[in-house]
């Protein structure tokens, strides 16, 4: 499986700008990477790191077959980044004198 993240609205890649992590026409996108699927069920963390917080992007998703059959048009997935503003959970302890 290859994928690129691209910003929310981008132009569509092609399966082959995907494959060669790509956006559209070439472009850098915001993220790239692969991962290899073997049979069964398939659970992977595909994205990486460099997203910001609280933000959409537009994940294209092609697979590829052990003969190089690549997939025709890349599977569109929206997504948005959590939140990263910490949250704390404060404790305090009273004592009596």
């Amino acid at each position: 499986a290859y994928f690129v993240v691209v910003a929310n609205g981008a132009a569509t890649p092609n399966a082959t700008n995907v494959k060669n992590g790509q956006g559209n026409g070439g472009s850098t996108p915001v993220n790239a990477n692969n991962s290899t699927i073997n049979t069964g069920g398939f659970t992977d963390n595909l994205l990486g790191s460099g997203l910001s917080a609280g933000t959409d992007y537009d994940v294209y998703v092609v697979l590829e077959d052990d003969l190089g059959n690549l997939q025709a048009s890349p599977t569109k997935l929206d997504m948005t980044t959590l939140n990263a503003e910490p949250t704390t959970r404060i404790q305090r302890k009273w004592y009596r004198k």
